[in-house]
């Protein structure tokens, strides 16, 4: 399957300064091998601006070879749209502790991919998500009703309150 294969798809990537914008335009056009599928670049945005990028998605990418945490696959799961997160993030290990405690649900581990932070390894790296977003895209009905369930688990979670507490603990502040 290729972009061709898929309709309307676009490929729109958020988070790029002005000043590097045409720099980083040329590298995603220049990388990106497929003439079906032609980049949409945006500079960094308002809350809204994300908030529409997010409602208007199919699929949200986190490709990361190394994320301290991944905020932006956590704003995916918050919207209930479907996710891939590589493994190499913090999202991916609080996904997994959670699912382990099971208060995620197994299929959660679906959306995390394995990604080797090697050089020599971004063809692979490059295969690997190419398979999970050909199985997320030509499923849509599937990735969305898992994608809510995803975020009814999140919210049912209250994940937050124990991020809370450790960061309170970690100040100092032992009593609230």
């Amino acid at each position: 399957m290729t972009a061709s294969d898929l309709k309307n798809v676009r490929w729109v990537t958020r988070g790029s300064s002005k000043d590097d914008y045409e720099r980083s335009k040329k590298i995603l056009e220049d990388n990106l091998d497929s003439s079906d599928l032609i980049p949409i670049l945006r500079t960094y945005g308002t809350h809204q601006d994300i908030r529409n990028d997010m409602m208007s998605a199919h699929l949200v990418l986190m490709p990361s070879r190394s994320e301290p945490f991944g905020l932006v696959g956590l704003e995916a799961i918050a919207a209930g749209v479907p996710v891939l997160i590589s493994d190499q993030s913090g999202l991916a290990d609080m996904i997994t502790k959670f699912v382990n405690e099971e208060k995620f649900p197994r299929g959660l581990l679906n959306r995390i991919v394995k990604t080797s932070v090697r050089d020599s390894d971004m063809e692979a790296n490059a295969q690997t998500w190419a398979g999970k977003i050909r199985e997320t895209l030509l499923d849509p009905e599937t990735a969305f009703n898992n994608a809510k369930k995803f975020k009814d688990a999140l919210l049912k979670s209250e994940y937050w309150v124990d991020s809370q507490r450790e960061l309170l603990k970690a100040c100092g502040i032992t009593a609230i």
